[in-house]
């Protein structure tokens, strides 16, 4: 449980909101339209990370399955 525990701290801490991260976007100078194209590219580009690792997890998980259930092959 204190792995857990850590684990989220340690998660919650590097994130900030996306009125933090647009915010921060305009004080460098570059327009609100940039900057929130910026941000939906970003959160595009976790989503799919997340996504792909996802289907590797059960990919794997269903190949390890299978070999449980046919162990001779």
């Amino acid at each position: 449980m204190k792995k857990f525990i850590c684990l989220a701290v340690i998660l919650l801490s590097g994130c900030t909101t996306q009125a933090d991260r647009l915010a921060k976007c305009q004080s460098l100078g570059v327009s609100i339209d940039t900057c929130y194209a910026k941000d939906m590219d970003r959160q595009t580009a976790m989503e799919t990370v997340y996504q792909k690792q996802a289907l590797k997890n059960s990919a794997k998980a269903l190949d390890e399955a299978e070999h449980k259930n046919h162990p001779g092959n």
